[in-house]
């Protein structure tokens, strides 16, 4: 058996969780300290096996010791194995030096989180999947997309038929839009911008032997933290012919360029509930479900 163990931002994640995979849900007594430091205390560890849930948005630092601290207490009181879920992971972008000396700061997340007792830590749609090379031996990185979620979403209201194509901004993000055509059951293909070094045109291709543009477009991505490049996608292809653009984003930080998105594409803005936020709207228990039970 294993039990469930929700932190500040992981409640209403771990109550579904809870419900569908029949496990016991165990919540740790939470308070801060007038010097900002954290307390927590578990009531009883009757369990060997424990899955801790918490996104690490911001205040990333806060919410990633609660989780650390929790796991290191659960391992101190006999845990022999214990799983962490943060739909968002924080520092996953620093994946390099990009000046010398910089810090790679996922890489210390990782040595950490194995360090305190944790075995698998399990994400959403993580910036660079590369980053499993900054493991530790013994720690394992698992990225699910969710595109379950967001397919089920989207049905509810939309109709997607033969006259729909899935989109990712970048050849980059390609994978992405793979995944959720395959679950719709619809084409695919990314967004390229080239430029006519004679007329100055910008046109719309993506790669050889892909599906061309349809009517409606869903447009895939990782983070939307301003809005302003996917903007620029949604004005490209409404000169391309596209009819309706539908937005769906893992993490929303920044949703000021929604209400234009949703005027110029005439079609859906919507984000998974990782990161709060006015769009958050599709739950992503279907996903981590469907990785727990296979």
């Amino acid at each position: 058996m294993t039990t469930i163990i929700p932190l500040e931002t992981g409640r209403h994640l771990a109550e579904q969780l809870s419900n569908e995979i029949k496990a016991d849900l165990v919540f740790p007594e939470l308070k801060r300290f007038p010097d900002g430091e954290s307390y927590i205390r578990i009531p009883e560890i009757n369990d060997e096996n424990y899955l801790i849930v918490q996104s690490l948005y911001q205040p990333q630092e806060t919410h990633l010791f609660n989780m650390l601290n929790l796991a290191r207490t659960l391992k101190r009181k006999g845990a022999t194995h214990i799983k962490a879920i943060a739909p968002y992971l924080c520092y996953a972008r620093a994946d390099r030096e990009v000046i010398g000396g910089e810090a790679i700061s996922i890489e210390t997340v990782f040595t950490i989180a194995k360090s305190v007792g944790i075995d698998e830590l399990i994400t959403i749609d993580i910036h660079n999947p590369a980053v499993s090379e900054y493991c530790p031996h013994g720690f394992k990185l698992t990225n699910l997309l969710p595109t379950r979620s967001m397919a089920n979403f989207l049905s509810k209201y939309k109709e997607i038929d033969e006259e729909w194509i899935v989109l990712a901004p970048d050849k980059g993000a390609k994978y992405r839009a793979k995944a959720l055509a395959e679950e719709l059951g619809i084409s695919f293909n990314y967004f390229l911008k080239k430029r006519d070094p004679k007329t100055g045109d910008v046109s719309l291709i993506g790669e050889a032997g892909l599906a061309p543009l349809k009517k409606n477009v869903i447009l895939v991505d990782d983070i939307m933290a301003t809005g302003r490049s996917l903007l620029q996608v949604i004005n490209h292809l409404l000169m391309e012919g596209v009819q309706t653009v539908n937005v769906l984003v893992t993490h929303a930080f920044g949703t000021d360029a929604v209400d234009q998105m949703i005027e110029m594409g005439n079609g859906l803005v919507a984000s998974t509930i990782s990161v709060p936020s006015p769009i958050s709207r599709i739950e992503i228990h279907e996903d981590i479900i469907r990785y727990l039970c296979e």
